[in-house]
């Protein structure tokens, strides 16, 4: 339980008007509310036990070695602030990050600002101040 009121955990996330994502030590994604689901345009089950580039399709979790193996992943600011917060519990708080959408043809960087929170053994990702920039390579 949450809240004195008696909700559940994810009812009360539902509550929240940000997209919230709930993740392991390991970036791996056990749920969202309902804004996140609408932030990646997914179903709960199709993101559920997968890591967060997976989840959010970042171009790189496609490449040898997938999310978190690639060379792009050593300075993704979602990965190092889950990280960060899980290991010490203290909270990052607006922390700019980008992800890279799409493929070789053509792409979408998405710009936004996240914070993290422990919440026992989890971390709640928000995200917030999204800015989609489209181009071609």
């Amino acid at each position: 339980m949450v809240t004195n009121l008696g909700e559940s955990f994810e009812a009360f996330l539902n509550t929240l008007e940000i997209p919230i994502f709930v993740v392991d030590q390991n970036v791996c994604v056990l749920g969202a509310n309902s804004q996140g689901m609408k932030f990646i345009s997914k179903d709960k089950k199709d993101i559920q036990n997968n890591l967060a580039g997976k989840a959010f399709q970042c171009k790189y979790s496609n490449y040898p070695g997938g999310c978190g193996q690639t060379i792009h992943c050593k300075s993704c600011t979602i990965r190092k602030a889950v990280t960060k917060t899980y290991q010490s519990g203290q909270p990052q708080i607006n922390m700019p990050a980008y992800m890279d959408l799409g493929d070789i043809l053509n792409h979408t960087t998405i710009r936004f600002l996240i914070s993290t929170y422990k919440k026992e053994k989890v971390v709640l990702l928000r995200i917030e101040a999204v800015e989609h920039t489209d181009s071609e390579e």
